[in-house]
């Protein structure tokens, strides 16, 4: 699969986990973002090591959850994606908004 094709389908799949979730992928600094609501954007991937060889797996991606405390009920739905790995994740509160980050990695589907 291309990368764009993959970006689809990880859209695809965030709509489908999150359907009462504004879903933005890279929005510009001025735009104003209702709560709640998810924003993914790429990251560059970090290869893997196994039999001495170095290897990178599908894509990786940054989605950070924002919502007003005490945050989006239903984080773990995060896990539940098929060829969607969460590689790590953390919280962070500012200002009265819970930022959920998560690393992703998407695999290629055939």
């Amino acid at each position: 699969m291309t990368e764009d094709a993959i970006r689809l389908y990880l859209h695809a799949q965030l709509e489908e986990q999150f359907p009462d979730v504004g879903l933005y992928y890279m929005p510009p600094g001025n735009m104003i973002l209702e709560r709640p609501c998810l924003i993914y954007e790429p990251q560059r991937a970090e290869p893997s090591f196994a039999n001495n060889s170095a290897y990178v797996v599908g894509l990786k991606y940054q989605l950070t959850l924002l919502s007003d405390l005490p945050g989006y009920p239903c984080v773990r739905k995060m896990y539940q994606m098929p060829a969607v790995i969460v590689t790590s994740s953390r919280t962070i509160v500012i200002e009265d908004i819970v930022n959920d980050i998560y690393s992703v990695s998407v695999h290629t589907i055939t």
